[in-house]
């Protein structure tokens, strides 16, 4: 009885640990928000959302932002984006921007970012 309880209580904390896994996304921002880590997912035809969230390292200047890859994955979004609009109505505890360079992409970052102000900064300079 002890031991069927026992594994009954493993597996429930490991059902939790993985949904507390998805539920949580790293980040990372300077105090000045200008370099920041973000996910990044490609926009094909008709704006439709292609593949799955990429982890990104971002850099904020003057024409744009510089997107470069966190691994390997990611080699294929490199390059300097404009920061076109901030959407409406984001999920909840983030903020979702859409941005054009060498293809379209969404741009997603936690709503409590250092980086959002630069961002928004970015829209109304374009």
């Amino acid at each position: 009885m002890w031991s069927t309880l026992a594994l009954l209580g493993a597996f429930a904390a490991c059902g939790l640990m993985l949904w507390g896994a998805t539920r949580i996304e790293p980040h990372w921002s300077s105090k000045d928000g200008g370099r920041f880590t973000c996910r990044v997912q490609r926009l094909g035809q008709y704006d439709a959302p292609l593949g799955t969230w990429r982890e990104m390292r971002a850099l904020a200047e003057d024409e744009g932002i510089r997107l470069s890859a966190r691994g390997i994955r990611g080699r294929e979004l490199r390059g300097v984006y404009k920061v076109l609009v901030k959407s409406d109505n984001p999920p909840k505890k983030r903020e979702i921007y859409i941005c054009e360079g060498p293809t379209r992409i969404i741009l997603r970052v936690p709503s409590s970012s250092r980086a959002i102000p630069v961002l928004d900064g970015l829209i109304d300079a374009g």
